[in-house]
């Protein structure tokens, strides 16, 4: 992924600027420093001479803020999920690491398999001859997974965010604020019952409803995500949400309002470590404890936005 990532980033930017303007320019300074010591350790050179190795400084650690950063001008066309591929990155990443240092003893075929499962669906955007390689080390590694292990790996994954569905409805029964909309295993989504008399009820959905939250569950990456989103409907109306998600800090909207699902807003609960942990309810007190955070610290402030919008 490192040669993609370096051909990527210097088609955009071109040979002289693609390090400074992909690379450093989405890391702070002691991340940066580290790459000197790991540069200086593998005389490579400073970080100031652009030459052929420094992506040879890149490891997969740093995948994940290069893609993520430059995903609009650069990797969204060829990866073009984004929460998916940068969930991918971060499977891949933890078990990397995790792996990586003695004392764990040897990984478990179930999570050799996911892991490679995960770098498979995720070359196959970009590099063939890799997709096929990890695809052979994934379906004829030694000792082989069969496919009733596959099966039982993807019902695992199914299961799984069946289970964590019902702890989302189990930590949002107990707050009578929030009116819940369409609701499936993947994403669930509620909104405040006072953006009712505050929000136009404009949009496509069912309910009417323009804003909504939306948790994201996904068993695949192993994620479970908050968002607040605007819906598809009245154009004048979303124009106003998002511009005053733009002039807000405490919002995250995209550069542009998109035509019809737009996300101003996230915040992260489960990732996939948490996300597979065997306690379920370990994870739903999790999910407990990190959305009565939101309630308490980033609710106060979105609603503060919202209700002051003149609609």
């Amino acid at each position: 992924m490192r040669q993609f990532i370096e051909a990527e980033l210097r088609d955009a930017y071109g040979r002289l600027l693609w390090w400074k303007e992909g690379v450093a320019k989405h890391f702070g300074q002691r991340e940066m420093q580290a790459l000197d010591e790991i540069a200086a350790q593998s005389n490579i050179g400073p970080l100031s001479r652009l030459s052929m190795e420094d992506a040879e400084k890149l490891d997969i650690n740093h995948f994940r803020n290069i893609v993520e950063g430059n995903w609009r001008s650069v990797f969204g066309p060829k990866l073009h999920d984004r929460e998916t591929a940068l969930d991918y990155i971060k499977e891949v990443t933890k078990a990397r690491n995790h792996w990586a240092h003695p004392g764990h003893g040897d990984p478990a075929a179930a999570d050799v398999f996911r892991v490679l499962d995960s770098c498979a669906r995720l070359t196959k955007l970009f590099d063939s001859e890799a997709n096929r390689r990890i695809i052979e080390l994934r379906d004829y590694g030694s000792p082989p997974i069969t496919a009733p292990a596959i099966q039982k790996i993807d019902k695992d994954r199914v299961e799984r965010a069946a289970e964590i569905k019902k702890a989302v409805e189990n930590v949002l029964s107990n707050y009578g604020r929030f009116a819940r909309d369409d609701w499936n295993t993947t994403y669930m989504h509620f909104a405040p019952t006072s953006w009712d008399a505050i929000v136009p009820k404009v949009g496509s959905q069912r309910s009417g409803r323009i804003l909504w939250f939306m948790f994201e569950n996904r068993h695949r990456g192993g994620s479970l995500r908050l968002y607040l989103e605007i819906c598809p409907g009245s154009q004048s109306v979303r124009e106003k949400i998002f511009d005053a998600a733009k002039t807000s800090g405490d919002f995250r909207p995209p550069k542009n309002l998109s035509d019809k699902w737009c996300r101003i807003y996230r915040r992260d609960l489960l990732g996939p470590a948490e996300y597979h942990q065997d306690d379920i309810g370990a994870v739903e007190l999790r999910i407990k404890n990190e959305f009565r955070s939101f309630v308490r610290s980033d609710l106060p402030k979105l609603d503060l936005v919202i209700s002051g919008i003149p609609f």
